[in-house]
């Protein structure tokens, strides 16, 4: 049933006259987040354009399965001054490393820097490094063992 100017024959005619792009347009298209109807255009196009998005979330979980690491071992060192009975030096160490640290970060990499949301789980993983990097040298001077309980 072709009835003039119905689905079929637009998207035909739309393919007839389609141009071709570059693999590096569709690329910087798909980055920079644009609204586009995946039904008009050629298939491999529309595949190509969903998955970047999903190899860049991808590759941020793998960033986290590193940064996890790093959350582990300072919640690790920070519970252990708390077992020891020394409470203030993980107190310190979390108010240094979340709020004068990881909040400006977060702003300065997801607003001025234009990173948006990934700016922010940027920031999640400085934050956790260097918490677990500032209670490794806590750790290491032993200051801790000298608390009373």
């Amino acid at each position: 049933m072709d009835v003039p100017g119905n689905r079929w024959e637009q998207a035909t005619e739309h393919h007839a006259t389609h141009t071709p792009r570059g693999v590096r347009s569709l690329i910087r298209e798909a980055l920079a987040g644009e609204h586009r109807d995946y039904t008009d255009g050629p298939i491999p196009h529309a595949i190509l354009m969903l998955a970047i998005p999903m190899v860049l979330e991808l590759c941020l979980e793998s960033v986290f399965a590193v940064v996890d690491v790093f959350y582990a071992y300072a919640m690790v060192l920070t519970n252990s001054f708390n077992g020891a009975g020394d409470a203030m030096t993980p107190t310190i160490i979390n108010l240094f490393c979340f709020w004068p640290l990881e909040i400006p970060i977060a702003y300065a990499l997801s607003r001025a820097a234009g990173l948006g949301p990934s700016g922010v789980y940027w920031s999640i993983a400085i934050a956790y490094s260097t918490m677990a990097l500032v209670s490794v040298v806590v750790f290491r001077r032993g200051r801790w063992k000298l608390k009373q309980v």
